[in-house]
């Protein structure tokens, strides 16, 4: 770092230098070429198999997708869908090109927050090999969407350049987080202090337009998610979705974890890696040690995601719904490395200071990154090597039970059923079924989401490992068992 760049006054954007620009941007292309590392084989969830069945016919009320609808995620990847010729690769297309861009939005954000320029590279790389902001991004799900245009949007709006377009851009981000994630909503804080300042500055003009804009887009993306559904229809699923989450998922729910417990989970080890994760946390509380206004503009732009996290989501997604708000621990972290590193540079005299103190906040950076590819890297190597036991148990019906047989399939894998098997009769799983008497009631197999001990069941099974909390904590197991119908016409 030059001294130039140290006299630069605290509230001012620090200048990036043409050599600057050449590294982060070779940075940003690297970290982008190892998101294709992380790109699953198959979909594996229950909702990207609602997601894919969405894509053949869009119905909010039928949960195709989950209410309210996610329509700006829906709207790219019909338009992926157009050339390519898959529902699940279409999906996760979308995904993958957004999670290209979360070192670049998450880096504009640490600028605009006044981060120096080093503190921005650290914290956007080390977001980027978070292990969940890693692997989500190469599924069929909306979160690394919904990620990065909130990053963008929050990067724009706390530029403080004093730029319309700035502003214009960043309400349309903010616009653009909301169709694809509702909740977002609640990321609400940039939009309010940009729009107070313009305010105050007598550019009320362009609040004005900026509002219009984000209530026009959101109205007119859900509205239109709403016509395909039916109104009425849309409304009822979004409000009995709504009670669901909070009866069932949140803290109405009187058999749900306690929260006390879930605490460490969803504020800063939402994958459960545990050391690294506990690490980059003492870090985060460390970056307190030296007071400065950016520390509360991220809190209050990410605290209102994580409380709604803990209080109303699931807690076997912690991994996935910590992507609305986990960037506030990075950010954090990645300044108090540089704290640290300032303290312990300042206590050797021998060496340049500024040098030595960039030399230590990189290597705690590269111990905390290298531990969490360390520990995500088997994970990874599965999910894009091998199709999920769900997707496996279907494509064995598919080889070995002839079309229109009767399946049963058991609740959990309804949608894996509705999407793979359209050509056979599917009926719920009677439970205590002797496989013996398939023949009499003209069963040809069950399919289950779990192992099944019996001689006539195929198991098909995903090591659970580091994978089990950077998922959902289901569908590592899938069995198909087969009856004396199933077996003479599989044979």
């Amino acid at each position: 770092m030059t001294a130039a760049a140290d006299s630069v006054p605290a509230q001012a954007v620090e200048p990036l230098t043409h050599r600057q620009r050449r590294i982060l941007l070779a940075l940003a292309i690297a970290v982008a070429a190892t998101r294709f590392l992380a790109v699953s084989h198959s979909m594996w969830d229950w909702d990207e198999a609602l997601f894919a069945s969405a894509l053949q016919h869009y119905d909010v009320a039928q949960h195709h997708p989950h209410p309210p609808g996610f329509p700006l995620f829906f709207a790219l990847a019909k338009i992926v869908r157009l050339i390519v010729h898959d529902d699940f690769h279409a999906l996760r297309a979308v995904s993958v090109f957004a999670s290209l861009f979360v070192f670049p939005a998450f880096f504009a954000l640490a600028r605009s927050l006044r981060f120096r320029i080093r503190t921005c590279a650290v914290g956007a790389t080390l977001f980027c090999f978070l292990p969940n902001v890693w692997y989500w991004g190469g599924t069929g799900f909306t979160d690394e969407l919904a990620l990065v245009t909130a990053l963008a949007g929050g990067a724009l709006l706390l530029r403080e350049d004093q730029r319309r377009r700035s502003y214009i851009g960043g309400c349309l981000f903010l616009a653009a987080t909301m169709l694809v994630r509702a909740q977002n909503v609640l990321l609400l804080w940039p939009w309010i202090e940009a729009s107070w300042r313009r305010i105050r500055a007598k550019r009320a003009s362009e609040v004005i337009t900026g509002t219009a804009l984000i209530v026009v887009l959101v109205v007119t993306g859900y509205g239109i998610a709403a016509k395909l559904t039916g109104f009425t229809e849309f409304i009822s699923v979004t409000k009995e979705h709504q009670r669901y989450i909070a009866t069932v998922d949140g803290a109405l729910n009187p058999g749900r974890i306690p929260m006390r417990n879930l605490l460490q989970d969803f504020l800063f080890d939402p994958f459960e890696s545990r050391a690294a994760s506990t690490v980059l946390f003492g870090f985060a509380l460390l970056s307190f040690a030296r007071p400065r206004r950016a520390h509360a503009v991220i809190l209050l732009t990410f605290l209102p995601n994580f409380f709604l996290a803990w209080f109303l989501l699931s807690p076997t997604g912690i991994s996935r719904l910590s992507l609305g708000y986990i960037a506030f621990d990075v950010l954090l972290a990645a300044d108090g490395m540089d704290v640290a590193a300032a303290f312990l540079a300042s206590r050797i005299r021998a060496v340049p200071r500024e040098r030595f103190a960039a030399a230590l906040q990189m290597l705690f950076a590269a111990v905390v990154i290298g531990r969490y590819v360390f520990w995500v890297w088997p994970g990874l190597e599965e999910i894009r090597l091998h199709d999920s036991p769900p997707v496996q148990a279907m494509g064995w019906i598919r080889q070995h039970i002839p079309r229109g047989a009767t399946i049963q399939v058991s609740s959990g894998l309804d949608p894996f059923a509705a999407y793979f098997l359209p050509d056979y009769k599917i009926v719920p799983e009677q439970k205590g079924l002797d496989l013996s008497r398939g023949a009499a009631l003209s069963v040809a197999c069950i399919v289950a989401d779990h192992t099944d001990p019996s001689p006539q069941a195929i198991n098909f099974q995903r090591p659970r490992q580091h994978l089990w909390a950077l998922f959902n904590r289901r569908y590592f197991e899938a069995s198909v068992g087969v009856s004396d119908v199933g077996s003479r016409v599989s044979e």
